[in-house]
């Protein structure tokens, strides 16, 4: 088989499907093509830089979505399976601007109680 050589490679240029098949039919890697750089246009190089800053910015945006899910999974465990107040509590914290969530109950099944945020509300000032 005679395939056209890169000089600076040792690969083919191009591997077709028939190579191909000739390749895996004896049990061979198929080469990967790798150009010779005289052979790249002039116009390649600008691409290859914006793929390059547009792969940042997809790892930039993994990373700061990876944050935002520890965020989140830190808040829904934080808040417990739900909060249980009474609904006097419910009506004190809502107009003192409390977020239940903050508040540590000791009712019972460690329900929150009027009392506990008026503590939490005394503590807080």
């Amino acid at each position: 088989m005679s395939n056209p050589v890169n000089a600076t490679t040792r690969w083919p240029r191009t591997v077709n499907a028939r190579q191909r098949r000739e390749f895996e039919e004896r049990e061979e890697p198929v080469p990967e093509v790798q150009p010779d750089p005289a052979d790249i246009p002039a116009e390649v190089a600008p691409l290859k830089r914006h793929i390059q800053e547009a792969e940042a910015r997809v790892d930039k945006l993994d990373e700061e979505n990876e944050q935002l899910r520890r965020e989140r999974d830190e808040a829904i465990a934080k808040l417990g399976s739900t909060i249980r107040a009474s609904p006097a509590a419910m009506e004190l914290a809502k107009a003192e601007k409390v977020a239940l969530a903050d508040v540590k109950g000791t009712g019972a099944d460690g329900a929150i109680t009027k009392s506990d945020v008026q503590g939490y509300i005394s503590r807080r000032a």
